[in-house]
């Protein structure tokens, strides 16, 4: 069982995706050829709206020095929506109409730049026969031993006019390996929820490896990936009061670590190795108990603690490994 002890707190930054067009070329009165140079385009559209119903676009545009490209001119399959604001943004109504496919172009002219962005979207057009069925499938885990159950869950929707379960619904599943060769399947009904449920047994003999719990109804299809693999569960249990941290003006490092059978029992008699790791495994500090208890007391002073912090880096990650045997 391995800890893991850090020196320092890190922060996460998460980085939105923009798109950006290529850079193109308009003609100028005169013959001359002007560069355009690329918009930023931020956007969100539906998936699927109702035709003849009008629905709001969201869409926020930048110039390159990611500055608010204010007044672009904003088209939808050649036809003006508006122009953005002082944010360089603009929201609009828009009915896609029968058409699925729409071509959004915005341009903006300041002085002797030109700047342009082509942006290809589809919202699909739905009307009141317009039906679609969904089916998603779980599983209790995602590693199974050969000769274990997976235990497997289908949830079926249909989408027409708005999502409601699908009951009664006889839906395919199927286990394949990742080559397609199907291995094991059955049919399973969902009840007035649209929720089935059942059990696939794995024969003792399953080769190890990635496979795929395949759900088929109509057109609907779904998957879930699990994994095969020969594994033996420890046999004693080690639980800790081990920090996260280990700062740099910490006095002492004070550990409770109890052991036992994960089948029950009492251990008589015990060894337990306390180490502390490098991210690559080196080891920083190691040190060997033994008792005749399934409770031990670990205590590092603040010496051996600046010892250890010698060989340590701030914000680099540590581990902390504890190998008992009886």
């Amino acid at each position: 069982m391995r800890t893991s002890v850090k020196m320092s707190l890190y922060l996460i930054i998460l980085l939105s995706t923009f798109l950006f067009s290529r850079d193109t070329y308009s003609q100028k009165l005169g013959g001359k050829v002007m560069k355009e140079e690329p918009l930023i385009l931020i956007i969100n559209y539906p998936y699927q709206i109702w035709s003849s119903d009008p629905t709001k676009i969201h869409l926020t545009l930048f110039k390159p020095n990611f500055k608010p490209a204010v007044g672009a001119v904003v088209k939808v399959d050649k036809k003006r929506v508006g122009k953005t604001d002082k944010n360089g943004v603009l929201i609009f109504d828009y009915k896609p109409g029968s058409n699925e496919n729409h071509t959004l172009v915005a341009t903006l002219k300041q002085g002797k730049k030109s700047y342009k962005v082509t942006k290809h979207f589809s919202s699909f057009s739905r009307t009141v026969s317009f039906k679609a069925d969904k089916i998603y499938v779980y599983t209790d885990r995602g590693v199974y031993n050969p000769g274990q159950d997976i235990l497997v869950r289908i949830i079926a929707w249909q989408l027409k006019g708005e999502y409601t379960p699908v009951p009664d619904a006889d839906v395919q599943l199927l286990l394949q390996d990742k080559k397609g060769k199907v291995l094991s399947g059955e049919n399973v009904k969902t009840n007035n929820f649209g929720v089935g449920a059942t059990k696939l047994s794995l024969p003792q003999n399953m080769p190890e490896g990635d496979y795929e719990l395949v759900v088929l109804y109509r057109k609907a299809r779904e998957t879930a990936s699990i994994r095969v693999e020969r594994f033996v569960p420890p046999v004693i249990s080690i639980n800790h009061n081990l920090k996260r941290y280990l700062t740099n003006t910490q006095n002492s490092l004070d550990v409770r670590v109890n052991l036992g059978y994960f089948s029950g029992g009492k251990i008589i008699s015990s060894k337990l190795v306390f180490s502390i790791l490098t991210a690559d495994k080196k080891e920083l500090y190691t040190k060997e108990y033994s008792s005749d208890k399934s409770t031990y007391i670990i205590r590092l002073n603040e010496n051996t603690l600046n010892l250890i912090r010698k060989k340590m880096t701030l914000e680099k990650d540590y581990k902390i490994r504890l190998k008992a045997t009886d």
